[in-house]
């Protein structure tokens, strides 16, 4: 029988071996085959085109090769924003590229506590992915798969890397930007600029990075000597709606600047600023985070610019390289980001500056000088 229905006993009666023969000549062991017999086998192999069965074959090997992305929020949510459109651009090049397949994994609805766990523990206890890329995990989650690392159960979890603002003495795999110091450059640069009440619109506390972000923007309020007022600072579900209804709330104290911590945040921070009857910059100055709409709305919007490719293939290869055993220890890379000034906060147009551990101030070349007249 020739073509897709031919089977391993097809290729072992036409070659007139055994079935464990075909099987060593096909896997390259694990006994070695006479190179007569290996030549038969492999000459009955393309007279019957016959195609080993791969699942079968990565079963046997106890090896998928498949990894899995699990994001811990809804599909809607997830490709609702361009940030995690290129995120996955760059997984699936990389896993692509190795030779791996691609599984997506999201929340169908948002469960919480101790369903949400379950969410991720059983991708990583079912053996059905070599490997996982974990991101939007909520603090309580990352806690409980902390506790599982550091106890004797560890090896029960496939491999995975976290997406999250992790310590570094965590026991985690990790790949982030660098998140403290990007929002320290923009609220400097907020300061410079002569703002002293400035606003800030952040995501999902329950979530590790929504709870560092309004965090670190305090945190440089107070290495500049000035005070955060409660009011001023929101935390909202992460999309365009829960930005507008931050906003309002906000414009009830007026503040003269408002930093939004992510791309939909920004988007419905504007909107609300112009239902409002308001303008950007004259009226009030808007700083995004992530910038993948920043040059393409009006006004071009001064923006944190994460870079979301590099970060999934970096994630994707520190997994492979996990899976394939060539690191052992727990793995910490930070990326660096990019803060892109442009007319949305009303001075020192069109600059690009890079951020550097130990930051101290604005570092990096400018590529088009502007001012204001």
């Amino acid at each position: 029988m020739i073509g897709l229905s031919a089977t391993i006993h097809d290729v072992a009666q036409r070659a007139g071996v055994s079935i464990a023969t075909v099987s060593y000549v096909l896997n390259g062991g694990p006994r070695t085959v006479r190179e007569e017999t290996r030549r038969r086998v492999l000459q009955a192999v393309e007279e019957l085109e016959y195609h080993p069965n791969l699942t079968a074959r990565r079963l046997a090997a106890r090896k998928t090769k498949a990894i899995a992305v699990i994001l811990g929020l809804s599909a809607t949510y997830v490709f609702s924003g361009p940030y995690f459109s290129e995120l996955l651009l760059g997984i699936s090049e990389t896993t692509a590229i190795n030779g791996y397949a691609l599984t997506l994994e999201t929340y169908r609805s948002r469960p919480k506590d101790r369903q949400s766990f379950e969410f991720f523990h059983r991708v990583l206890t079912d053996r059905s992915v070599d490997g996982a890329i974990l991101g939007l995990v909520e603090t309580a989650n990352l806690t409980r798969l902390q506790a599982i690392l550091e106890g004797p159960t560890r090896d029960r979890l496939a491999p995975f890397v976290v997406l999250e603002p992790v310590a570094d003495d965590s026991p985690f795999n990790r790949v982030v930007t660098d998140l403290e110091v990007s929002i320290r450059a923009a609220t400097l640069h907020l300061i410079r600029l002569g703002h002293r009440r400035i606003g800030f619109i952040g995501g999902d506390p329950t979530y590790l990075s929504g709870s560092l972000r309004p965090a670190y923007f305090r945190q440089a309020m107070t290495e500049c000597g000035l005070p955060v007022e409660d009011e001023l600072v929101v935390n909202v579900h992460g999309t365009q709606a829960g930005g507008a209804e931050a906003m309002q709330r906000l414009l009830i104290k007026r503040p003269t600047a408002v930093f939004a911590a992510n791309d939909m945040l920004t988007l419905g921070a504007l909107s609300a600023i112009r239902e409002a009857g308001l303008r950007v910059p004259d009226d009030i100055a808007l700083v995004g985070f992530d910038g993948r709409y920043a040059e393409h709305i009006q006004p071009p919007l001064t923006a944190v610019h994460i870079p979301a490719y590099d970060v999934g293939r970096r994630a994707a290869e520190i997994l492979i390289d996990l899976v394939e055993g060539r690191i052992t220890q727990p793995w910490k890379e930070t990326l660096r980001s990019e803060l892109i000034l442009r007319e949305s906060c009303g001075r020192l147009l069109n600059r690009t500056f890079s951020f550097v551990e130990g930051f101290t101030g604005l570092h990096g070349t400018e590529s088009s000088a502007a001012r204001l007249a």
